[in-house]
């Protein structure tokens, strides 16, 4: 089955107990029939760590798949008897992250190309494992250094002028991005002078009918804008009816995160 952004959707079964499904990029350049059944074992044995926290890992792969470029897996851990249950009846992390990344291309937001998402499941539903696949970009710096250590000399308000434009835009097309963070926002430099920036980590990503204010300020707040930046990126964002109350929302937003780390760090000493 094939929707209108072009995205194939393929079932397959793998053996008597498991089955695959797929949601398939159109410039997809994976031979993944041929690779299917041993993704899982594939992505087990690489070597080539990207990251890794409590529950995600991601792997940069080439030569495992017979690609000129390398490509990126994503596999999304589950956490307990909630996950169990709730992604018997839902769409996977890979799979949200997949739809997602098809919302920002429609805006012509860059982030690293999408390839497919594909989910292990038994016959009974139960899902295995779940996987994301894109293509690899060499980022160079993430916006926590743009902060911090200035990597752009001269440029850094204009590029926060641009994220704010940037971040506008996905806000004005009620997308809530949910883990908007300075990590999750890297820069690949295209020469000395200039730059270009990509987004990465989309399975918090949801529509809304008609984004709030509120929505967009826990999108904004989670941003850390430093506030000698923050003139700079609120020239770029725009949004109908400027509202003073946004700037309210956010600073309410990080004060109840940062009390809540406080709290957090007291009760584990």
């Amino acid at each position: 089955m094939q929707d209108i952004s072009g995205t194939i959707y393929y079932n397959k079964k793998i053996d008597d107990s498991r089955e695959a499904r797929l949601a398939i990029h159109r410039d997809n350049p994976l031979d993944f029939e041929k690779y299917l059944a041993e993704i899982p074992e594939i992505f087990k044995e690489g070597t080539s760590l990207v990251y890794q926290n409590s529950r995600n890992t991601i792997k940069k792969f080439q030569t495992e798949f017979g690609l000129d470029n390398p490509l990126i897996i994503k596999k999304f851990g589950q956490q307990g008897l909630y996950d169990n249950i709730r992604f018997r009846v839902s769409k996977s992390r890979a799979f949200r992250s997949f739809r997602a990344a098809n919302w920002l291309e429609e805006l012509n937001i860059l982030i690293p190309q999408p390839y497919l998402a594909i989910e292990y499941r038994t016959t009974g539903n139960k899902l295995i494992n779940s996987y994301y696949i894109s293509e690899f970009v060499e980022f160079d710096f993430d916006l926590y250094k743009v902060y911090r250590e200035n990597p752009l000399p001269g440029k850094t308000e204009q590029v926060i002028s641009e994220l704010g434009k940037m971040v506008s835009k996905i806000h004005n097309h009620n997308i809530i991005y949910g883990d908007l963070h300075p990590n999750n926002i890297h820069f690949v430099r295209t020469d000395s002078d200039s730059y270009k920036f990509f987004l990465i980590d989309y399975n918090r990503i949801k529509k809304s009918s008609n984004i709030s204010l509120k929505q967009r300020a826990k999108d904004l707040y989670r941003l850390r804008i430093p506030d000698k930046y923050a003139s700079a990126f609120f020239d770029g964002y725009d949004y109908i009816g400027k509202d003073t109350k946004l700037h309210k929302y956010i600073d309410k937003y990080y004060n109840r995160h940062h009390l809540f780390k406080q709290v957090k760090k007291k009760i584990r000493n």
